[in-house]
């Protein structure tokens, strides 16, 4: 379904440094009171006797047979904790190696996991893929090859992932989406993890889903728009990277790898030895060598549309639109992971769930002297704070949407043209000038709604 032409747009960019979902998650409230630490409550393990998780590995259009499938669930304990195996190992047809528990894809490539597996309701659960034989002679393996995908969300009890997740196909494109999603929480293949706090954890999940509103896990494909058709997928762009690394997947590792091991570096300058790590450095570093990757793409390029130029760089932008987006500016994030924006053409806030959704009416939120809003920030006790260009003045939002400030928005002697603002640890509220080559200073932002808030200038009017 095509976006509608009259709708305005927030464009939501994944890569390592600032993507949304990564460590970064809660990154437009990196100087407000961190969230204490904790972790979700103990629950029963999801029941996995029933309805076995079934899926499939393919490079390009070739199944890899004898590959080893891995399913382990995401660490909670810290970035760069290794992630954990799910796998039985003493279950038939499970064996270990010094990765892990693992079960074999057979001549089709398909593979199954039955009740072999518990997970731990909560925990995000991805699939790795490593070896295997692409239809080479001889039963070779490809000791370069190396795909991911995500089952996400491990449910709650009786219900299981085969009841959830019908079948999960695991190739290039589904290694790019998971790489670039979750390229903030995930060191390697094997160690992908968040902080325990609440909200590392739900900058985690948030980063599974992000996986799914790029790939239709089920078929492999790359999506035209988001899963609830309230946003665009760069298409042509995940299948261009996909085909880069259909030649190397469908080889003995060694001479097909070679246009894009060496293209794609990772930021401390080591080279990839699998394809995995490949997409995984491309997601952290996407201005490097992007025309020797785009020149590196298999030629026959399985994976439809492409792009039909390198790009400056391969970041990957979701486009998020609706209809009160009307000159949205500056998105900040609250605890919960929703998504706040000014509209400045029609004086109000807008606000839309972690997939996009809008939440806000359709008119978004207004009062409270809100005029021609810039930028915003949400303070450590979610209350948005809102600098009004045209009003000359601070507006505030509590957390459901309803005006905290005056009709005339708060005031202060300086403040000129309004635009920037940020809030550091105090809960003070900090506002550029652009009328005024100044900054303004609201102070105790921390006390109750009710209670006047004074301010002061720092910095020479003209």
């Amino acid at each position: 379904m095509p976006r509608p032409p009259h709708r305005h747009l927030v464009v939501l960019v994944l890569f390592a440094v600032t993507l949304l979902t990564g460590c970064g998650a809660v990154q437009n409230q990196s100087t407000l009171p961190a969230a204490a630490p904790g972790s979700p409550s103990p629950v029963a393990p999801a029941n996995t006797s029933s309805s076995p998780i079934l899926g499939n590995v393919h490079g390009g259009q070739q199944p890899v047979t004898g590959a080893h499938v891995y399913l382990f669930a995401a660490g909670t304990t810290g970035y760069g904790a290794p992630s954990l195996s799910l796998l039985d190992p003493t279950q038939p047809g499970v064996l270990t190696d010094s990765t892990g528990s693992y079960i074999l894809t057979d001549p089709s490539g398909n593979f199954g996991f039955g009740g072999d597996y518990t997970c731990t309701a909560g925990q995000q659960v991805y699939v790795l893929v490593t070896g295997g034989n692409p239809g080479l002679p001889n039963n070779a393996i490809n000791p370069a090859l190396a795909l991911m995908s995500i089952l996400g969300t491990c449910p709650a009890a009786p219900a299981t992932f085969g009841d959830t997740v019908p079948f999960l196909f695991i190739n290039e494109v589904s290694t790019v989406a998971s790489a670039f999603a979750l390229s903030g929480f995930m060191a390697d293949a094997t160690h992908l993890s968040s902080g325990p706090s609440t909200n590392a954890q739900q900058g985690l999940e948030n980063a599974f889903l992000t996986v799914n509103n790029l790939v239709d896990s089920s078929s492999g494909t790359t999506r035209l728009q988001s899963i609830d058709a309230n946003g665009d997928v760069p298409q042509a762009e995940i299948n261009t990277l996909a085909d880069m690394l259909v030649d190397c997947v469908n080889s003995d590792g060694t001479e097909a790898c070679s246009d894009l091991f060496p293209n794609a570096v990772g930021l401390d300058g080591t080279l990839p030895t699998d394809t995995l790590t490949a997409a995984l450095n491309i997601a952290r570093n996407p201005g490097a060598n992007p025309a020797a990757l785009f020149g590196a793409g298999f030629p026959d390029s399985p994976y439809q549309p492409t792009l039909t130029a390198a790009p400056n760089d391969w970041s990957i932008a979701l486009t998020f639109y609706a209809d009160n987006m009307v000159g949205p500016y500056f998105p900040a994030i609250d605890s919960a992971n929703n998504i706040w924006y000014s509209s400045n053409k029609n004086n109000a806030i807008g606000e839309s769930d972690k997939n996009g959704l809008l939440l806000s009416p359709a008119t978004g939120y207004t009062g409270g002297g809100i005029s021609a809003p810039a930028q915003l920030a949400v303070d450590g006790a979610n209350r948005i704070w809102v600098a009004n260009r045209d009003g000359n003045s601070l507006s505030a939002f509590s957390n459901s949407g309803k005006p905290i400030s005056p009709t005339t928005g708060y005031l202060a002697p300086g403040l000129n043209t309004p635009r920037g603002l940020a809030i550091d640890a105090s809960g003070n509220v900090w506002i550029t000038n652009t009328g005024f080559n100044s900054i303004t200073e609201f102070i105790g932002i921390a006390t109750p709604a009710s209670t006047p808030i004074s301010a002061g200038t720092h910095g020479q009017r003209p």
